[in-house]
């Protein structure tokens, strides 16, 4: 990961998103957030499933209650 400053990635966010790089974006000389390029859409719902707990809570919310009895 390398560090842009935001005007940069400002003017170029086409170019960092097809190479699929990830940048870390600095504003004022710190870092002020992350810029992920994903090479595919499948990427981008790995890295939401890894990454969003509020996601992933959604989906669990919704997935039928298992049964933990054995041969159930």
């Amino acid at each position: 990961m390398r560090a842009v400053a935001l005007d940069d990635v400002q003017n170029d966010l086409l170019r960092h998103l097809q190479n699929h790089e990830s940048v870390l974006i600095i504003r004022g000389g710190k870092p002020a957030g992350v810029l992920f390029g994903f090479a595919s859409e499948d990427d981008c719902y790995d890295y939401l499933l890894r990454n969003d707990p509020e996601l992933l809570q959604a989906l669990t919310a919704h997935l039928p209650e298992q049964d933990a009895s054995p041969g159930a």
